[in-house]
């Protein structure tokens, strides 16, 4: 059973070739990236991040460090990294007790 989930999870792997071509043509644009096993992590400024992803963001509660953020519309994928990305999030602030 362990080979068939360890098989299981090499499906799930994003090509390492791709996600260096994304992650450097995220670097490029002002993108702070870290690649993980399964995706890529970033950080950009908030005009970075609406010019890239064609949204708006909204700051909606202060957090240590900064804000927290909520997106207004959608996030795109950009055409340049379409055929490479499936899908871009942005994570919910932490909550700290």
């Amino acid at each position: 059973m362990s080979g068939y989930c360890a098989e299981n999870i090499r499906t799930f792997r994003p090509d390492p070739e791709h996600t260096d071509l994304v992650r450097r043509w995220l670097q490029e644009r002002g993108v702070v990236t870290h690649a993980t096993d399964f995706s890529l992590a970033c950080s950009a400024p908030p005009a970075v991040f609406e010019q890239l992803f064609a949204v708006k963001l909204v700051a909606f509660d202060k957090v240590p460090g900064g804000a927290a953020w909520k997106v207004a519309g959608r996030i795109r994928v950009p055409e340049e990294t379409a055929t490479l990305v499936e899908d871009i999030t942005l994570p919910r602030a932490p909550e700290l007790f």
